[in-house]
């Protein structure tokens, strides 16, 4: 029996069907296991970075900085699976690039595109 193996993330605007589409897809694939906001099973930087962000109480450049650094983090610690297929679920990177492209483009975006996302 052929191992298939690859990743397939779905992304896209809130509200635009993605978890819809990646539950079914992971019903019609057998794909136990959908991989949600990061590539790596923790990140405790991302999760901090939300959770003051909901506060209120830090700047928001500071907040986009500890974005970049929990970008950095996950994919320092992803570790590819071998032998099967990722359904990734959105990616916190991606929409944090696209919104430090808009507000920061001489700055955070271009340290967030030297780590080739």
């Amino acid at each position: 029996m052929r191992k298939e193996k690859g990743k397939i993330l779905i992304e896209g605007m809130d509200l635009s069907g993605k978890t819809t589409i990646t539950k079914y897809l992971s019903e019609l694939m057998s794909i136990e296991r959908i991989q949600t906001r990061t590539l790596s099973d923790d990140s405790a930087i991302y999760d901090f970075t939300v959770a003051q962000s909901k506060k209120g109480k830090l700047h928001p450049d500071l907040i986009n900085k500890l974005y970049t650094l929990a970008i950095y983090e996950d994919l320092y610690n992803y570790k590819p699976k071998e032998d099967c297929i990722i359904l990734q679920d959105s990616y916190f990177a991606l929409r944090s690039y696209a919104l430090m492209q808009k507000k920061y483009p001489e700055t955070l975006a271009k340290e967030v595109h030297k780590m080739r996302i």
